[in-house]
């Protein structure tokens, strides 16, 4: 399960998925469908995740949205 969240908490992407997909491929493929009104979100925003979502293409598209990421060491 991913969920996007704002800086409050409340969900705005929540995507469910099997447990044998790649995290960093789900994520990076939910910001592909974002509409650019909705990118607006991530201005000066933060990713906290786990290890499974580090990942250069993810890094790529978050540095584009402008958003800092924080990955935890495996």
């Amino acid at each position: 399960m991913t969920i996007l969240g704002n800086s409050r908490g409340f969900p705005l992407i929540i995507n469910i998925e099997s447990g044998n997909k790649n995290d960093a491929k789900i994520a990076a493929n939910w910001l592909d469908f974002l509409s650019d009104d909705s990118k607006s979100i991530f201005n000066d925003k933060q990713l906290l995740a786990d290890s499974g979502y580090d990942s250069n293409k993810l890094k790529t598209k978050l540095d584009d949205l402008n958003c800092t990421y924080y990955y935890s060491k495996k």
